[in-house]
């Protein structure tokens, strides 16, 4: 049924990663990823 079939969709989703807040490493400088970076709400550091 729909219902099950649902049930197992939400019981086997991979856990959802969140960027806002991650912080982020870079090898040199970037200033293109480094606006990335903060655009997606991450941090370099």
């Amino acid at each position: 049924s729909q219902r099950l079939a649902f049930d197992a969709l939400r019981k086997h989703y991979p856990p959802r990663r969140e960027i806002e807040g991650l912080k982020v490493h870079l090898e040199g400088e970037s200033d293109a990823l480094t606006q990335l970076i903060r655009a997606l709400g991450a941090v370099r550091v």
